[in-house]
């Protein structure tokens, strides 16, 4: 039993209901609480107003909240479009009801239905993701002018073979990983944004674009045909310890 006083109001709530594991309750009981409180100092009108700023506050925090999920490939061949292709489990039957976001992680693994000539069609103009991860050897095929956004890492421990037009890296966030075992796009790979890429493999890229951010090789080796850094973005290079090989790689 919890009681307080506002203005000669006396608030008695019975917290029995929210005992053991039933948490869900604890910001219910709270705005109850603070109601009681508020009506006992406020007048109708300036409870009206509070009230309202209130809940515009609560509208903001959430505008500025990420929601992210982990999005599962099953089904094998298939447009990346594809709702019945993204479950939310390794091998699952529960689908995702929109496509991943620049939120969302995606993973391709022994449950995926994929071999090494399967192709995964990013069959829109954009595709978008957090983090991708494939345990697996297959080929995602970009359309025409298709480019794919990456907002996190990019971690491939078997053969993917990425044949899209343009591979754009734009994470703000700090420490993200890029492990590749073959060619990374066959177009241009650009790195815009305000956080940091690590590589913990040897890569073959095509055109390289380092626009802003922090890259740090780690003694890894680099096979480009072009680097490019343009704009005026904050940027940082550390290339210690690794050879980079300026040379035509297939396709570019």
């Amino acid at each position: 039993m919890l009681e307080g006083w506002g203005g000669g109001v006396v608030i008695a709530l019975d917290f029995y209901f929210i005992r053991g594991v039933n948490k869900s309750c604890l910001f219910l009981t709270f705005v109850r609480v603070l109601m009681h409180w508020l009506l006992g100092y406020l007048s109708v009108l300036q409870f009206i107003v509070f009230m309202r700023n209130f809940c515009l506050l609560i509208i903001i925090l959430l505008s500025f909240t990420s929601f992210s999920a982990d999005y599962y490939w099953v089904g094998g061949f298939g447009n990346w479009s594809e709702i019945n292709h993204w479950a939310t489990t390794s091998g699952g039957t529960n689908y995702h009801t929109v496509v991943p976001s620049l939120n969302d992680d995606v993973y391709f693994d022994a449950n995926s239905g994929v071999t090494s000539s399967t192709v995964v069609v990013l069959n829109q103009s954009v595709q978008s993701c957090h983090s991708f991860n494939a345990s697996i050897s297959m080929t995602l095929e970009g359309v025409t002018n298709s480019e794919f956004r990456i907002y996190g890492s990019f971690m491939t421990t078997g053969m993917v073979i990425i044949n899209v037009q343009k591979v754009s890296f734009l994470s703000d966030e700090m420490g993200n990983t890029i492990f590749n075992f073959y060619r990374l796009g066959n177009g241009l790979v650009t790195f815009e944004g305000d956080g940091s890429w690590e590589f913990s493999s040897r890569i073959q890229m095509p055109n390289v674009n380092f626009v802003k951010g922090t890259i740090l090789t780690n003694g890894n080796q680099w096979d480009v045909y072009r680097f490019d850094s343009t704009g005026s973005g904050v940027r940082s290079l550390n290339i210690e310890n690794s050879q980079i090989n300026f040379k035509p790689l297939a396709n570019s």
